[in-house]
């Protein structure tokens, strides 16, 4: 019977500790894991919102460029308008008036090259047009043409011609001076276009005869005519990346590169100009960039494609360190929980260890107590008996 009722009574505080100490570890467990996922989640949300901060700025200067390159497109275009208001408004412009309203025009708009008049010439009246500007100081004046060698020569006989008359600024467009507009193919489409539209027209990129630069330059053509008759046409000179580049330097160094690349032809695009310190005309690979905008933009009848590219140094591309920052400090955080835990529930455990010690200590004098009271009993209850069986 004693041998029975020992395993009970130590039984049971050996089954309370066993459940405290999986109570303990699970709750531990719960607060790690728990830690854990919100760790990430703070990250991922931080990481999301610090990736749309930075796309929110890029987007925000890429639209600023834009507008800044549509405006001063707008702008160029209004001063060639305003160039042949003079000569609607004017019987006869000379050459001095022409320069005292071109030279305010290049001044007020600093993209300009050049601001010229290109009248037209009929074949019968090239001798007297020639022999006209001769006489007016320009003593070597022929209508020219560009060679297949490069070279200015006189053009050869056609039954129009477009030459260079009035040139402002002068210096520096001075080989510019008699150059025959109809000579050249893609000048030539611009002023036939200007002419059956009555607006303006703009050309590809060219090279200009007087840029020694070689640089990608582009012409706009404004016709001007009198009575329904065509007089000449007023034509504005530019050079793309001045052009841009002028227009630009108010809003402040930022590194994001500009690419122009006229797409009137898809099937043909041609790169204009990229606005990237040290860099000339670079090939779309060595600008390759996730962080890319792109704007289509008409110029004239012509389109141009303007894409802005963030530079590699740019603030907006390498992401914040604050979404990693925020994690760790949750791990720490974590940690620090689940370590000042383990130690508070190791003191716990220690006086319920004790607490237990004590109680099973305690179960086991009185189930020896028990015990001994019934061996007591049990010898009581046999001396008695025996007693019984003498008296008889």
């Amino acid at each position: 019977m004693s041998a029975a009722r020992q395993p009970s009574a130590t039984d049971k505080p050996a089954a309370r500790q066993l459940s405290w100490l999986r109570s303990t570890r699970t709750s531990i467990t719960l607060m790690l894991v728990s830690g854990l996922l919100a760790s990430v989640a703070v990250y991922l949300v931080a990481a999301h919102a610090d990736g749309r901060r930075r796309e929110l700025e890029f987007d925000r200067l890429t639209s600023d460029r834009f507008g800044v390159v549509r405006g001063a497109l707008d702008a160029h275009i209004g001063a060639l308008h305003s160039l042949r208001a003079l000569f609607l408004a004017s019987h006869r412009v000379d050459r001095g008036e022409f320069s005292t309203f071109a030279r305010e025009l290049v001044r007020r708009h600093p993209g300009v090259q050049a601001l010229e008049w290109i009248p037209l010439v009929r074949a019968e009246q090239r001798a007297a047009f020639e022999a006209v500007r001769r006489s007016e100081g320009f003593a070597d004046f022929v209508i020219r043409e560009v060679s297949p060698d490069g070279e200015m020569v006189a053009a050869d006989r056609r039954d129009v011609y477009f030459p260079v008359d009035y040139v402002e600024p002068a210096a520096g467009n001075e080989r510019a001076i008699g150059f025959d507009l109809a000579s050249d193919a893609i000048r030539r489409d611009a002023i036939e276009r200007a002419r059956r539209s009555g607006v303006v027209a703009a050309t590809a990129g060219i090279t200009l005869v007087q840029d020694a630069a070689r640089e990608h330059s582009f012409l706009l053509v404004l016709p001007v005519e009198k009575q329904e008759q065509l007089q000449g046409f007023v034509l504005g000179v530019f050079r793309v990346r001045d052009l841009l580049g002028a227009a630009l330097k108010e809003l402040g160094h930022r590194p994001i590169e500009i690419l122009v690349t006229d797409q009137t032809e898809p099937a043909e695009p041609q790169l204009l100009t990229s606005l990237i310190a040290g860099r000339r005309d670079p090939s779309r690979q060595e600008l390759d960039s996730s962080w890319r905008r792109t704007e289509l933009t008409r110029v004239a009848d012509r389109i141009w494609l303007v894409e802005c590219i963030a530079g590699s140094n740019a603030t907006f591309v390498a992401a914040s360190k604050v979404p990693l920052l925020l994690a760790a400090l949750g791990l720490l955080l974590t940690a620090f929980l689940v370590h000042s835990t383990s130690v508070r529930e190791r003191v716990l455990a220690g006086s319920h260890r004790e607490a237990l010690q004590r109680e099973f200590a305690q179960q086991i004098v009185d189930a020896q107590e028990q015990e001994r009271k019934g061996l007591a009993q049990e010898l009581h209850d046999g001396v008695a008996q025996d007693l019984a069986a003498v008296s008889l």
